[in-house]
C-alpha cells in the first residue's frame, strides 16, 4: 500500500512569487536548492521571511527541506520539520480571503499536493485520500486556465498523465479513482513539454525535471536522459540531476559514461561544503551500488 501511494508524489513545484518586488530574491532561494547550496538558501529564506513573512516564506521553507530530504537528510525529524511548515502553511492559506484568484488556487493545488504525500508515506492513507480530493477541487478550478495562469500546465500535464496510468500501475488504487475523471497521459505529456519550453526558468525546470522522470519510470532511457542533460547544462552541481543522467546512461548500457558521471558526483559533492556527511557521499554511494547491480546481471 505504500508504494500504491507514490502517485501522489506529483506536486513539487514551486510557486510564482506574490509581489513582484520579491521575485528576484524568491528566485535566488529557488535557484540556490537547484545549485545544491542549502546553506545559501536558508540563509535567504531568513531574509525573505523579514521582508514578507507569510505563506510564500513557508512554502519557501517546505521547498528547501524537501530538496534536504531527497538529497540524503531522510530523517525523520527532518520530515516532521518539513509536515509541520505545511501545516503552518495550510493555516494562512484557510485565512486567505481572495479564494477565486489563480496564486490561490494553484498554491493550495502544491500544498494540499505535498500534505497528501506526506500522510500517504507516513501510512495515514485516510487523511492522504482525503487531502487529496481538496487538493482536486482546486485543479477542477484550474483546467482550462493553462494560457492564462502557466503553471497550470505543470498541475494539469501532471494530472493528466497520472490519472492515466495509476490504475494500471497501482491497481489497489482503481476504487478510489472513480471520485475522479479520467486522465490523458499523451496530453499530459504536451502539457508538460510546453512548460518546459516556457520563457520562465523555475517553471521550465520543473517541468523538465517531470519529463525526465516519468521517462525514466517507463524505462524510455534515451528521453530521459535529454531531459537530464539539458538540467545538468543549466545546473551542472545538482547531484540529483547528475544522478538521473547517471542512471540513464548506465541503462543505455553506456557504462564508462556513467563513470565519468559518477566521478563528477563524486568530485562536486565531496568538495560542497554546503552539504552535510551524509549527503555529501549520498549520490556517490546510490550510483556505486547501481552500477554493482548493473555489472552483476551481466555476468
Amino acid at each position: 500500500m505504500r508504494r500504491s501511494l507514490l502517485f501522489l508524489l506529483l506536486f513539487i513545484a514551486l510557486l510564482p512569487a506574490n509581489a513582484q518586488e520579491n521575485m528576484e530574491l524568491y528566485t535566488r532561494i529557488v535557484e540556490s536548492c537547484y545549485k545544491f547550496k542549502f546553506k545559501t538558501a536558508d540563509s535567504l529564506i531568513n531574509q525573505f521571511e523579514k521582508q514578507s513573512p507569510g505563506i510564500d516564506a513557508l512554502l519557501l521553507r517546505s521547498n528547501l527541506q524537501w530538496w534536504q530530504i531527497i538529497s540524503g537528510n531522510d530523517r525523520p525529524a527532518t520530515r516532521e520539520q518539513y509536515y509541520q511548515t505545511l501545516l503552518e502553511a495550510e493555516k494562512l492559506l484557510l485565512q486567505e480571503k481572495k479564494t477565486d484568484n489563480d496564486l490561490h488556487i494553484y498554491r493550495a493545488i502544491f500544498l494540499y499536493g505535498y500534505l497528501a504525500r506526506m500522510d500517504g508515506l507516513n501510512s495515514h492513507y485516510l487523511k492522504a485520500f482525503l487531502r487529496m480530493r481538496t487538493c482536486y477541487k482546486h485543479l477542477q478550478k484550474s483546467f482550462g486556465h493553462e494560457d492564462r495562469f502557466n503553471y497550470f500546465y505543470l498541475s494539469s500535464g501532471l494530472y493528466n498523465y497520472h490519472m492515466d496510468n495509476a490504475g494500471a500501475n497501482y491497481p489497489v488504487l482503481i476504487p478510489y479513482l472513480y471520485f475522479y475523471p479520467e486522465g490523458d497521459a499523451k496530453k499530459g505529456i504536451q502539457m508538460l513539454e510546453k512548460a518546459a519550453m516556457l520563457n520562465n526558468k523555475i517553471l521550465n525546470t520543473e517541468a523538465t525535471y517531470f519529463l525526465m522522470k516519468i521517462y525514466i519510470d517507463e524505462k524510455k532511457y534515451i528521453p530521459s536522459l535529454t531531459y537530464s542533460t539539458k538540467l545538468v547544462l543549466t545546473y551542472p552541481n545538482n547531484c540529483l540531476y547528475l544522478y538521473y543522467q547517471f542512471y540513464a546512461l548506465l541503462q543505455l548500457n553506456q557504462v564508462q559514461d556513467a563513470k565519468e558521471i559518477l566521478t563528477k558526483i563524486i568530485r562536486i559533492s565531496e568538495s560542497n561544503v554546503e552539504l552535510n556527511g551524509t549527503q555529501n557521499t549520498y549520490f556517490a554511494q546510490l550510483a556505486q551500488k547501481n552500477i554493482q547491480e548493473h555489472l552483476n546481471r551481466k555476468k
